[in-house]
């Protein structure tokens, strides 16, 4: 089964991985540098980031693929391929969590174990499809994937553990580790779906507790735009903090909201088309049900004419046109421009039949095209009776395999539904050809339909008694444009119509179309849709095609509407996030100040006391040192003059 993809959403998942992987790097230097629960937090924290990356970065790939069938999830596949994700990101964080340094045989135990679970996570998530026949696997490519995984794994530990060493700023390198990780997480989902196979005719059977592709990607942008925010929300309240993250940590916030803007933006637009292709669609169905009904109808007409020969035996030219006087074709069947009836004439009865037809109606009436064939089928009756109808009279029917028509699509299509219906014992109609009475400027393609006529109460169950007691066939005509102006409405100006011959789409099986413009491959119309439909044993191909008046009713104002306000709430978070973060920025680095200050002038206060002097009153001794509340200090540095002025108060008290 064919797959296709959607590009930007691609792009917006291998987005979320770097971000994701962003913000889980970041978790992880801030645990190595806690202890206890503030490490802790930090290793959860950062384990939940990672796992929902993983987790949003498959069911937005996930958005980006479709198939000719539509798709949903269980919901309940889908919620729970949540666990092994976290649970993969817990035991690698786990890992660097520890006092001790881990080993490599510990990172290789850890990163394998890691890349199962992101494995276990990725193919959980296609279980949520429930297709049906099951989804195909190659074991090489899923070998593949799971090793692009393990070795994310690795790469995610490595950086965790030794990402010091790269000598770079530590915010380049913390970006280019997103980078790389990111990379590694949305690669491992896309080599996986690599060796997806669907087979042919596969049905989704995700039918109870589903959730449509649409609900997912809501899901899973708020999913992820409260995870990362909580995220930044948990950095911007780490003590940390630098003044240089609020502009990282404001342009994070702006990128992921527009993305998530963007993301809601589509999924509103994609919305919309698909109302509308509802209704497209719904058109389509009235269309072919229409003419599909209308050929109904013309069928008992038909046999309404059939029940007049099986109980009368021999028919005359004036009972035949009174009964078809009585059915008023131009009133109740419009679009039938006469109804025939074409008598078996064996090649040895024909001097005989010419002869009674000149005798009953017309002195120069004959068979033509001339020639000897054994057997022919004249028209002998055709009403309405007026001048088109006048110039078939005598037309061999079976004739234009040997003298083909000119305008008639293939030689012999007469010939060939006159025999498959005395054979079937049932309806057939002609492919597209041009009727005899065709002639002048208004020219229009079209088909006959025939039904059998046998011998009354002559046996017809096998095919060898229907074609000894076939004794002719009743006809209709019909032009393709009389037909179609008496089913489809003239006045619905948004869709352009155009029915074909058969199942091939081409200038030469077009037998109409509304804007009579002929055949054109490549309209650009946003909707178009090739419905084939069954006539009387022959099939067509209904192409309906979305004229401008119609796309332009679709419902652009919601979307716009999301974008708007979604950027203008994406630079007001970014800015938010901004002011938030310089603010605690600067609050801390002016209490960190003030304590730097405090602590300095302990330490001076601390370091001088031992070369302070004081006289106090009446317990002067010369030399001693001692320290008293209120009492006046100085150091040995202080000028002579104020020591004297000092000592001199001291002694006069």
């Amino acid at each position: 089964m064919p797959i296709s993809w959607n590009i930007p959403l691609v792009i917006l998942s291998v987005l979320i991985a770097i971000i994701g992987s962003f913000a889980t790097l970041d978790h992880a230097q801030r645990m190595r540098e806690a202890n206890g629960r503030a490490a802790k937090l930090w290793m959860v924290a950062g384990s939940i980031v990672l796992g929902m990356t993983i987790w949003g970065t498959h069911f937005v790939g996930m958005l980006a693929f479709s198939l000719p069938i539509p798709l949903a999830y269980d919901l309940t596949l889908t919620l729970l391929s949540i666990l092994p994700a976290i649970a993969a990101a817990l035991l690698g964080f786990w890992a660097q969590c520890c006092k001790t340094r881990p080993g490599a045989k510990r990172i290789l135990a850890s990163g394998l174990l890691m890349g199962l679970g992101i494995g276990a996570m990725h193919y959980t998530g296609m279980a949520a499809l429930r297709m049906s026949p099951p989804i195909g696997y190659d074991p090489p490519i899923v070998a593949l994937s799971l090793a692009i995984a393990v070795a994310a794994s690795w790469g995610a530990l490595l950086m965790m553990y030794q990402g010091g060493r790269i000598k770079l700023p530590p915010l380049l390198r913390l970006m280019l580790g997103a980078v790389i990780m990111g990379l590694a997480i949305s690669g491992m989902h896309y080599t996986a779906m690599l060796g997806t196979h669907f087979q042919l005719g596969s049905l989704c059977l995700a039918d109870t507790l589903r959730i449509e592709p649409g609900a997912l990607a809501v899901l899973v942008s708020l999913g992820s735009l409260c995870l990362f925010g909580g995220s930044f929300f948990l950095i911007v309240l780490d003590k940390r903090v630098a003044r240089q993250d609020a502009q990282v940590l404001a342009g994070l916030v702006l990128a992921f909201s527009l993305l998530l803007t963007w993301q809601l933006w589509n999924n509103a637009r994609q919305n919309a088309v698909q109302l509308q292709q509802v209704e497209f669609d719904g058109h389509v169905r009235g269309v072919a049900d229409s003419i599909n009904k209308r050929m109904s109808t013309y069928k008992q007409a038909l046999r309404g004419v059939d029940g007049l020969f099986a109980h009368a035996g021999v028919i005359r030219r004036g009972e035949f046109r009174d009964y078809i006087a009585r059915l008023r074709l131009k009133e109740d069947y419009p679009g039938i421009q006469g109804i025939r009836f074409v008598p078996v004439v064996p090649k040895a009865a024909k001097e005989r039949h010419i002869a009674a037809m000149r005798k009953e109606n017309s002195s120069s009436y004959n068979i033509w095209p001339e020639g000897r064939r054994e057997v022919y089928a004249p028209v002998v009756y055709a009403e309405p009776y007026d001048l088109r109808n006048q110039q078939v009279f005598g037309y061999d029917m079976l004739s234009d395999l040997e003298y083909p028509r000119p305008g008639d699509s293939a030689p012999g299509l007469r010939r060939a539904a006159l025999e498959q219906a005395r054979d079937a014992g049932d309806f057939a109609i002609s492919g597209k050809i041009r009727l005899v009475f065709e002639a002048g400027q208004d020219l229009q393609h079209g088909f006959v339909m025939f039904l059998p006529v046998y011998k009354y109460g002559a046996p017809r169950n096998t095919l060898a008694e229907r074609r000894a007691n076939i004794i002719g066939w009743i006809v209709s005509v019909f032009r393709m444009g009389d037909l179609m102006s008496g089913i489809l409405d003239v006045r619905d100006t948004g869709f352009d119509i155009a029915i074909f011959d058969g199942e091939e789409v081409s200038e030469k099986t077009l037998m109409y179309a509304s804007d009579h413009s002929g055949f054109v491959r490549d309209r650009g119309a946003r909707f178009q849709h090739n419905e084939p439909i069954g006539i009387a044993g022959h099939n067509w191909t209904v192409q309906v095609r979305s004229q401008p008046a119609f796309e332009a009713q679709l419902n652009r104002n919601q979307p716009r509407i999301i974008a708007g306000s979604g950027i203008a709430f994406s630079l007001l978070l970014a800015l938010l996030t901004w002011f938030l973060v310089s603010a605690r920025a600067s609050a801390l680095q002016a209490a960190a100040a003030v304590e730097r200050a405090s602590r300095k002038n302990e330490m001076l206060l601390h370091g001088q006391r031992r070369h302070l002097y004081f006289r106090p009153r009446g317990q002067y001794r010369a030399g001693e040192r001692c320290v008293l509340p209120h009492a006046r200090l100085f150091t040995p540095g202080t000028p002579g003059h104020e020591r004297n002025a000092v000592e001199r108060t001291v002694a006069e008290r």
